[in-house]
């Protein structure tokens, strides 16, 4: 039975989801599963391949999509040498800020912008103590959100700075991805409006058109969505439309802090909220159901996946902070810490480590082969496919950083302008996620 590797991986893929598609793997299943991967040598010739296969996400393990669940670990305070905060008011960022491959934090405490750098590395952090004083940024700022993106599409990150008094304020990278410098603030940027009571904004490109949209988290505990009608290098805004894609404003909460990952792995973005209610803290888990262009979001579970009530306001911020390719998340529990004279009011920084386990499928419809080397890669990657794809290049964050179509057989990816670190290619065809490493 001679067939080269892709023939194999294909055969292997398509008798998986025959016999696993929509239904529990029963025993009788699994005996058939073991008896083809004989025939075709899985058990002997193949067997050390399968078991890096499997690791990469191009091998079917008799599992389904659909059955997949999200999953995180227990709460970790304050972890990495991250140190609390005297403050009320935080919504942390991850964000590889100085482009050294690995994710540090920014946030804005007592009305100053904070960068919290991480000198450790992509899969095993350590963080700096706060630093008031980076990249001339401005202090001053009545109680802020802030995110930061390319808004310009130059290579490096901008800020957008969100004030209680209804004020966009944007600060341009006028410095570099390595070692960014922020000009001189400018209000009302975009066509963004002055108007609503916002609380958090959130830049992502929900309709799947190559630019980046903005999704506002409102002090009543809406939303409010702005459409980039613009390009990825000059963005205009339309106007505000509240509560999108199915999205509800709750009768309870306020102060919504928000931000977005593909959390089920189903090739679309996820929105995780949280709120405060009644003197509490809660996050809401809200699943796209629809698609990576027309996002479609089903009601809100409160306090999913075992994330535990928080005394106060909370957030959420995603990033890979292990380089395990899944998305982890960065929250806050802000509390009066009893113990201390006056009761002074606290911000602790909450780690959830995802610990779904990777089960990325390779489905009936798409079965290919795909490989790529040298993996770590400096400048050139070789990426090697049986059909004519295309690919994205996404950071840890689940930015893209490069989209590219590719050949049958061999191409040759120019990934030289991307800073070093970990990223996952993504195929549009192949429904599995590699992890490849730029040095």
């Amino acid at each position: 039975m001679k067939k080269n590797l892709y023939q194999l991986i294909k055969l292997h893929n398509k008798y998986i989801s025959k016999y696993t598609s929509g239904k529990a793997t029963s025993h009788k299943i699994l005996k058939k599963i073991k008896r083809f991967r004989e025939q075709i040598g899985f058990e002997n010739k193949f067997r050390k391949l399968e078991l890096s296969l499997l690791a990469s996400g191009l091998i079917l393990i008799g599992s389904t999509q659909a059955n997949a669940q999200i999953s995180f670990g227990s709460t970790q305070t304050n972890p990495f040498n991250i140190q609390p905060a005297s403050e009320t008011w935080s919504q942390p960022r991850f964000i590889d800020l100085d482009g050294d491959g690995d994710l540090d934090i920014t946030n804005v405490i007592s009305s100053e912008f904070v960068f919290i750098e991480n000198i450790g590395t992509s899969t095993s952090p350590n963080f700096t103590a706060p630093d008031t004083n980076s990249f001339n940024i401005p202090g001053g700022f009545l109680p802020p959100n802030h995110d930061f993106c390319d808004l310009d599409n130059d290579g490096d990150y901008d800020l957008m700075i969100y004030e209680y008094s209804y004020l966009f304020s944007y600060y341009e990278n006028i410095g570099s991805s390595t070692n960014p410098s922020f000009g001189t603030v400018q209000t009302y940027p975009f066509n963004l409006p002055s108007t609503g009571q916002h609380f958090t904004p959130d830049f992502v490109d929900l309709d799947n058109d190559g630019d980046f949209d903005l999704m506002m988290g409102n002090y009543n505990g809406g939303f409010t969505y702005y459409e980039n009608t613009g390009t990825a290098s000059s963005p205009s805004f339309a106007a505000a439309t509240t509560n999108p894609f199915g999205l509800l404003t709750s009768s309870s909460g306020f102060y919504t802090k928000l931000d977005f990952a593909d959390l089920d792995n189903d090739g679309d973005l996820d929105l995780m909220a949280a709120f405060s209610v009644s003197g509490d803290a809660e996050i809401r888990y809200y699943e796209n159901i629809g698609s990576a262009s027309t996002p479609n979001f089903a009601a809100a579970q409160t306090d999913p996946f075992g994330l535990p009530a928080a005394d106060k306001i909370r957030s959420c911020s995603f990033g890979d902070l292990d380089g395990d390719g899944d998305m982890d998340l960065l929250s806050t529990d802000i509390h009066q810490d009893l113990t201390l004279p006056g009761n002074p009011w606290v911000i602790d920084y909450l780690y959830y480590e995802n610990t779904t386990p990777n089960t990325s499928l390779v489905s009936e419809q798409n079965e290919i082969g795909i490989s790529v080397f040298p993996n770590p890669a400096t400048n050139e990657l070789n990426i090697v496919t049986e059909e004519n794809d295309v690919i994205s290049i996404i950071n840890v964050l689940g930015e893209i950083e490069m989209k590219t179509n590719i050949n049958v057989g061999q191409t040759v990816v120019d990934i030289s302008p991307l800073p070093a670190g970990i990223y996952f290619l993504k195929s549009e065809k192949l429904d599995s996620t590699l992890k490849i490493i730029k040095n």
